[in-house]
């Protein structure tokens, strides 16, 4: 699921300490690949109550983040996804600031930012935000989203 362009996991494992997962998602599985949604909604049958994406799309080509995001809407009623977003306010610049900068040097997908962030993916994939809580000082969200038949309703820009 997550190519070469990924963060280094040491810094993945530290990020994810920081996530505020609610306590109902804390024995869930997390960044599962994409394959096992794509096997599970082929017979048709919720397998998970919630599942959670952490700080996985930044690494991922547009097409791909939203495929993903499609996929686990359509096998758990649930989808919890955290990872970095667009500056809202002018207190959030820094952290945003530096969080472009990590993903930079760690040369993820260019066209994450461009595309609106975590939150551009998510409206572009047609998926309805329930719930948004930003975390470490405003650079990442975590997003709750549910699926209610919606179709996807944004283009992706390439670079």
């Amino acid at each position: 699921m997550i190519n070469n362009r990924s963060l280094p996991v040491f810094l993945q494992k530290f990020l994810l300490r920081h996530v505020p997962w609610p306590p109902f998602a804390l024995s869930e599985p997390i960044n599962l690949p994409l394959s096992t949604f794509v096997n599970s909604s082929k017979s048709n049958e919720v397998f998970f109550p919630c599942v959670r994406l952490a700080f996985c799309l930044n690494s991922l080509t547009g097409e791909n983040s939203v495929a993903l995001l499609q996929a686990a809407a359509a096998v758990s009623p649930l989808v919890l996804v955290a990872d970095f977003k667009m500056a809202e306010r002018h207190l959030e610049q820094p952290a945003v600031c530096l969080s472009r900068l990590l993903l930079l040097l760690c040369n993820t997908d260019k066209d994450f930012f461009r595309n609106g962030g975590i939150e551009g993916m998510v409206y572009t994939s047609g998926l309805a935000v329930v719930h948004r809580r930003a975390f470490l000082g405003g650079a990442a969200v975590l997003l709750t989203l549910r699926s209610f038949g919606k179709k996807p309703n944004g283009t992706l820009i390439k670079g």
